[in-house]
C-alpha cells in the first residue's frame, strides 16, 4: 500500500520518470545499486522499510544515487495506521522531489490524490483485487475474475467514492467483453466507466474509461477527445500510455501507438499482462519493423512465457523466413502447453509457407472465424486469392462488430509479407486504396495530441 501510494504521487512530478517496483524481482536483490540503475535506466533508487508498534507505523526512507552508489538522504517518518499512511506518502513524495530538484504538476498531483482512498480497508481490498486482476489477465481463469470483482466490490462498499476502483472494474469487464463478445459485459463495463467519471471527471483513468465507452460506440471523435484529455492530465502514467497506445492501435495508427507503448513499458517494464509487450511488438511489425518486433517478443517471453505470445512469436519468425526456428519454437510451445486450435493453425501456416497445401488445409478444415488474419495468410501463401480477399473484405466490414477493433487496416496490409501473393490482384489493390483513404483521414484527425 505504501509503495503504491508513494509511486502514484511521484509520477505526477514533471520530468520525473518513475519505474514500477515490479520491474525487478527477488532475484535482482543481489545486484549492486549501479547494476540496478543500468538495468532500469534510472539515476536514483528509493528504498523504504516499514515497521509497526501497535497502531503506530514507522517508514524508513533512503534515496540513493546509482552513480556514486551513495545515499542522498535518509529519513524516518512516523504515522498512524489509518489515513496517516497517505499523509506520509505526500510528505515523502515532496521530500524526494525536493532532493531531485523537480516540481510537481500541481493540477495532476491534486487529481491523482483525489482518485485515491484514505480508507485502509478499501485500499486493502483494492490491492488484493489488483493481484487477482493480474492473475486473470495472465491465466484467463474465471475464478481469478470472480475474486477480482469481489474484492473491488468490497473496496467500493467501504468507500463508494473510490473512483479508481470503478475504473478497474470497467477494465476487467472490458477484458471479458473483448474476449467473449457478450453484451452483458459491455453493459457492465460501460456502467463502471461512467461511475468512475461521475465521481471524478478530472481523474486521468476515468477519462480513459469514457474514451473506451465512446470507442465501443464507434464515436471516434469523442473517444479521441477523452483519450487526449487523459494523456494531458497524466502523461507519465504507464497505464494511461498503454490505453492511449491501445486506442491508436485499434484504429490503425500504429506509429502513434508504438510511441505510447514504448513510454508505458519504459515506466513499467513488467506489467500485469503480456499483452502490453504483444501490442507493442505488433505495432513494430505492422509498420514494417519486424526485426525489432522479434527482439521485443523475445524479451517479453523471458519475462512472461505466455502460450499465445509463443505462437505470435512463431508467426513473426515465419514473416522473416526463419522457418526452422519457427518450427522449433512451435514444438517447444506444444511440449510445454499442449496443443490448442491456435497452435494447430500455426502448424498449418508453416505447411502453407512451405507450399504443402494438403496438410495446411486439412489442419484448418472445419474451423470457425476464418476471417482472421492467420487464415488469410494461409490462403495467400497457397495462392487461394479468392478466399484471401473474401476474408479481408469480410474482416473490414464485420471485424469491429465481432472483435471490437478495425481489422485489415492500411499499414497492416501494406507491411505484411505473407500477403505478397495478393498485391497484383485488382481487388486487393482497390482494398488498399480504400484503406489508405481511411488511414489518411484518421492521421489527420487523430494522429497528433
Amino acid at each position: 500500500m505504501v509503495t503504491w501510494a508513494i509511486t502514484r504521487r511521484l509520477t505526477k512530478f514533471k520530468d520525473l520518470k518513475v519505474i514500477s517496483s515490479r520491474a525487478w524481482t527477488a532475484e535482482d536483490l543481489s545486484l549492486t545499486n549501479k547494476e540496478i540503475g543500468e538495468y532500469l535506466a534510472v539515476d536514483n533508487i528509493l528504498y523504504w522499510r516499514l515497521s509497526r508498534e501497535a497502531d503506530t507505523i514507522y517508514i524508513h526512507i533512503e534515496l540513493t544515487s546509482v552513480k556514486g552508489d551513495q545515499a542522498l538522504f535518509m529519513e524516518r517518518y512516523t504515522t498512524k495506521l489509518q489515513a496517516g499512511i497517505f499523509d506520509s506518502s505526500d510528505i515523502i513524495a515532496g521530500s524526494v522531489s525536493a532532493w531531485l530538484g523537480v516540481e510537481p504538476v500541481l493540477e495532476a498531483y491534486a487529481e491523482s490524490v483525489s482518485g485515491d482512498s484514505v480508507d485502509v480497508e478499501a485500499n486493502k481490498h483494492y490491492l488484493i483485487g489488483q493481484r487477482f486482476e493480474s492473475n486473470f489477465y495472465r491465466r484467463k481463469e474465471i475464478p481469478d475474475f470472480d475474486n477480482c470483482v469481489q474484492n473491488y466490490t468490497k473496496a467500493v462498499e467501504e468507500n463508494p467514492e473510490f473512483a479508481l476502483v470503478y475504473w478497474r472494474l470497467g477494465n476487467v469487464f472490458e477484458h471479458r467483453f473483448v474476449r467473449e463478445n457478450d453484451p452483458l459485459y459491455k453493459n457492465q463495463m460501460t456502467e463502471y466507466y461512467q461511475k468512475a467519471f461521475e465521481i471524478d471527471p478530472d481523474l486521468a483513468e476515468a477519462n480513459l474509461g469514457i474514451g473506451w465507452k465512446y470507442y465501443n460506440l464507434e464515436d471516434l471523435d469523442q473517444s479521441y477527445r477523452f483519450f487526449k484529455r487523459a494523456y494531458e492530465k497524466d502523461p507519465n502514467n504507464a497505464e494511461v500510455n498503454f490505453h492511449v497506445g491501445s486506442f491508436f492501435r485499434s484504429i490503425g495508427l500504429y506509429e502513434q501507438a508504438r510511441q505510447h507503448y514504448d513510454r508505458a513499458l519504459a515506466v513499467n517494464p513488467v506489467p500485469d499482462d503480456y499483452i502490453w509487450h504483444q501490442n507493442r511488438a505488433d505495432c513494430y511489425s505492422w509498420v514494417g519493423r519486424q526485426d525489432e518486433a522479434i527482439i521485443q517478443m523475445r524479451q517479453a517471453l523471458e519475462l512472461d512465457p505466455d502460450y499465445e505470445l509463443f505462437l505470435n512469436y512463431v508467426e513473426e519468425l515465419i514473416k522473416l523466413g526463419e522457418l526452422e526456428l519457427a518450427a522449433d519454437t512451435l514444438a517447444e510451445a506444444k511440449s510445454t502447453y499442449g496443443e490448442s486450435d491456435y497452435h494447430r493453425q500455426h502448424r498449418a501456416l508453416l505447411y502453407a509457407v512451405s507450399g504443402d497445401a494438403k496438410n495446411a488445409l486439412n489442419l484448418i478444415a472445419g474451423d470457425e472465424d476464418t476471417f482472421r488474419s492467420i487464415f488469410t495468410s494461409i490462403y495467400s501463401l497457397l495462392g487461394l486469392k479468392d478466399e484471401a480477399i473474401t476474408n479481408i473484405q469480410y474482416g473490414i466490414d464485420m471485424g469491429f462488430d465481432i472483435q471490437q477493433w478495425y481489422l485489415y487496416s492500411y499499414l497492416f496490409l501494406m507491411h505484411n509479407p505473407l500477403y505478397d501473393n495478393l498485391r497484383d490482384d485488382a481487388r486487393f489493390q482497390e482494398i488498399m486504396r480504400s484503406q489508405q483513404a481511411v488511414y489518411q483521414e484518421r492521421v489527420q484527425k487523430y494522429g497528433d495530441f
